[in-house]
């Protein structure tokens, strides 16, 4: 498909096998289309039942890796496609990020250092971020595509 036939975000929820929810999302890879994507993940995942605060952890940790992917996976290709799979579990929330762009350095997901905030980086926090608000990170690199898998538990599982 062409990337003038490709519709800007394409959206689709699911009930799965084992009973969990899922909430799939592929767009292209732009600034503005990652604002709506992230937007529409939001909204998925109150539906769902999430927590607001739940939610702000999903929203933050996903604008992360989603910015990292538009800036350095597919800093040459504005037309990239990002897949996004959201699995929501009992007690915890899995993603998986799946892009054709570069590969991370190394093939490997970053786990920094925190930068010296005195020295008032612009940037360099993304990773310690989600370093730090996940229970989980895993990346591989297979066929071209970057696959990167995170989770994080639900604090309140109320819903």
């Amino acid at each position: 498909m062409s990337a003038e036939t490709f519709p800007q975000i394409r959206c689709e929820e699911v009930v799965r096998e084992d009973g969990c929810q899922e909430l799939r999302v592929l767009y292209r890879g732009c600034g503005a289309a990652t604002r709506e994507a992230l937007h529409i993940m939001t909204e998925g995942l109150r539906d769902f039942g999430i927590s607001e605060a739940d939610l702000q952890t999903a929203q933050q940790v996903m604008a992360e890796i989603l910015n990292n992917v538009v800036e350095h996976a597919y800093a040459d290709n504005l037309n990239g496609l990002i897949e996004i799979r959201l699995i929501c579990e009992a007690s915890a929330i899995r993603a998986q990020i799946i892009d054709a762009g570069r590969p991370m350095p190394g093939e490997v997901a970053p786990d920094p250092a925190p930068p010296n905030p005195a020295g008032m980086p612009e940037g360099g926090f993304g990773w310690c971020i989600i370093r730090a608000m996940t229970d989980e990170v895993s990346y591989v690199r297979e066929r071209g595509r970057n696959n990167l898998s995170i989770a994080f538990r639900l604090h309140d599982t109320g819903r």
